[in-house]
């Protein structure tokens, strides 16, 4: 009986697998593609991108092997940027005379030459002039997490399309039980930088030539009474970075679901010159940026501080070595942004 039992469930296995299409994958799906981070802007530090390979859609990315990798940025008035890979493999380029500042209403596009010998371009890309953050403000929150909410505003103008992304980076003060020092215990506070670099966005086709107020920009985590410096970028972006973010956006929102449909190609602006089947990943940018600060001191989450003083949250060690992305041991000592 057991054996009559497993040769219908081996009949029936066959049956159901004789019945399934074969499945034919997309070649540039599985290629090795490129894929590009980063672009230039009106200021200096923000003038650099970064260059990885990935195998296909959702593989994890491989640092680009940058020794002998070409990289130019052009404008359209003529003027040439050479971009200079990281000499420690990074994949990360920089402007080779160390200072690059573009010119918003000006248009750039970018060249890049692989050493396989393909060659990547893009086309131009208008830096539009950058609309300044009005004000920033926040909202000390307890709910859904513990902390404060940053808001900005900003005044839309009027007659023209405008696209707008958010990132933020921000310093608060965190602790640890610290180590020994001679008779002392050194190294028991230390400030620590955490970004925003989600997909943040919003177009004014709605609101043209109004005020844009309370737009979430960042949240800051409470973990003591201290200090919180955050910095907001608004970048003015394009229409056409607006819509690639826009479908990025969507699939790193799905389910997962086994019913979902099949990823989308989120191919960026860079076109293999010799095959436009092959595009990269990625987006190269060109960012007018306004930026503007606020420093935090609100003694309203104060009732929280002896649960933030529990072992959860001070850590055994050396504040620095404990916290990624921690910059100073001293609590006087003011961060700064780059």
């Amino acid at each position: 009986m057991k054996k009559r039992l497993g040769i219908g469930f081996i009949g029936m296995i066959l049956a159901l697998t004789g019945c399934l299409d074969e499945i034919k994958l997309d070649p540039i799906a599985l290629a090795e593609r490129l894929v590009i981070e980063g672009g230039i802007s009106n200021l200096e530090t923000e003038s650099k991108l970064r260059l990885s390979y990935t195998d296909y859609v959702g593989a994890p990315k491989r640092v680009l092997p940058t020794s002998g990798v070409y990289v130019e940025i052009q404008s359209t008035k003529g003027e040439r940027l050479v971009m200079r890979a990281d000499p420690q493999g990074s994949g990360l380029f920089t402007p080779e005379s160390g200072k690059f500042v573009g010119k918003p209403g000006e248009a750039y596009f970018i060249t890049i030459k692989l050493l396989d010998g393909r060659s990547f371009a893009s086309r131009p890309q208008l830096m539009s002039p950058v609309v300044p953050i009005k004000n920033l403000q926040y909202t000390a929150t307890e709910k859904p997490a513990v902390g404060y909410a940053v808001t900005a505003d900003l005044d839309d103008p009027k007659d023209t399309e405008n696209y707008y992304r958010w990132k933020a980076e921000g310093f608060s003060l965190r602790r640890s039980t610290g180590v020994p020092v001679a008779f002392a215990i050194c190294c028991k506070t230390c400030w620590v930088k955490e970004t925003a670099d989600g997909i943040n966005m919003l177009g004014d086709l709605n609101f043209n030539g109004n005020t844009i107020k309370n737009q979430p920009v960042y949240f800051s985590s409470y973990y003591g009474n201290s200090m919180h410096r955050i910095k907001v970028k608004q970048y003015g972006i394009s229409k056409d970075a607006f819509q690639y973010y826009t479908k990025l956006n969507s699939q790193l929102k799905r389910s997962g679901s086994i019913f979902d449909p099949l990823p989308a190609k989120v191919g960026g602006n860079i076109i293999n010159t010799k095959n436009p089947d092959d595009v990269s990943l990625g987006f190269f940018e060109v960012n007018a940026i306004s930026t503007k600060q606020i420093d935090i001191l609100d003694e309203k989450l104060k009732k929280y501080d002896l649960f933030y003083d529990s072992n959860l949250y001070v850590l055994e060690g050396d504040c620095l070595l404990r916290y990624p992305f921690s910059v100073y041991f001293e609590t006087n000592q003011q961060p700064l942004f780059d």
